[in-house]
């Protein structure tokens, strides 16, 4: 995805997007999966609004880290195969190849969070932690994501699957980088970290970028794409605001060893 300003303000108008289908010059002109890629640029604007990333000005520093940490211990272990299912499932031998570069460019990521987890002296998840209760938020969405992969019916679904994601990630790794970066700790850390921010911005995007821009799909087929990127981000706003309920329950922060799974698993 091309890397502009996320947090410059102002969203795009859309409605073009939805447009009276029965105006065929509209449709003839409008097909391009160019309009998708726009759609999920922008919504990064309106996903920076959540209140998680409100609240971290607020949110005490030996907290914020081990949440996000414990909290998004199963995505991140999840991701590992969502990368690998929806890079299986291309047909396009030319995309196929983007997407495989696309996973090879985040694989190994679950290895830089089992390294933050040993820097910060946390243990790493059990599974009475990630199956449990308090957690059911991000398992939740992350079987959505799984979902719409496996349920993907044609290559641009796939990609925009991968553009959404990387849209995401790129805010969140935007916000924690500037979190940790002022912190005792960031420099120690890989993933929740500048580190792991400046490794996403590294990636080369044009191949996908001029699939979006290249090709056409039909009005109903481009709809249903924007349908498919809305539950995702829906998916994730879900984390977010898992993520943050788990924040507001720590009325009482804690140093950094006492944040267990133990610990985490009642706050809410």
């Amino acid at each position: 995805m091309s890397h502009v300003n996320i947090y410059s303000g102002g969203i795009g108008q859309l409605d073009c997007l939805f447009d009276d289908r029965s105006n065929d010059s509209y449709i003839g002109r409008d097909s391009y999966m160019k309009n998708v890629y726009k759609y999920i640029s922008e919504s990064k604007d309106q996903f920076t609004q959540e209140n998680f990333y409100k609240n971290f000005r607020n949110a005490d520093e030996k907290i914020i880290v081990p949440v996000c940490a414990m909290g998004l211990g199963f995505w991140i272990m999840t991701f590992q195969d969502a990368l690998r299912l929806n890079a299986q499932k291309f047909q396009d031998q030319k995309l196929k190849l983007i997407a495989e570069k696309h996973r090879n460019e985040d694989s190994g990521h679950d290895l830089w969070y089992l390294h933050d987890l040993d820097a910060l002296r946390i243990n790493p998840p059990d599974l009475y932690m990630l199956y449990s209760p308090d957690l059911a938020f991000v398992r939740d969405s992350a079987f959505e994501v799984m979902g719409e992969i496996m349920k993907s019916d044609d290559d641009y679904t796939r990609l925009a699957i991968i553009e959404t994601i990387e849209a995401v990630s790129e805010v969140f790794f935007y916000h924690m980088a500037t979190y940790t970066s002022s912190k005792a700790n960031g420099f120690k850390l890989l993933y929740f970290s500048r580190h792991h921010y400046e490794a996403e911005m590294s990636h080369s995007d044009r191949d996908i970028e001029a699939a979006f821009m290249n090709n056409t799909v039909s009005y109903e087929k481009r709809r249903q794409i924007i349908e498919t990127v809305d539950r995702i981000l829906d998916s994730f706003r879900a984390v977010l605001e898992g993520l943050n309920d788990m924040v507001m329950h720590q009325e009482q922060p804690r140093p950094l060893e006492l944040a267990s799974p133990y610990v985490l698993a009642n706050c809410g």
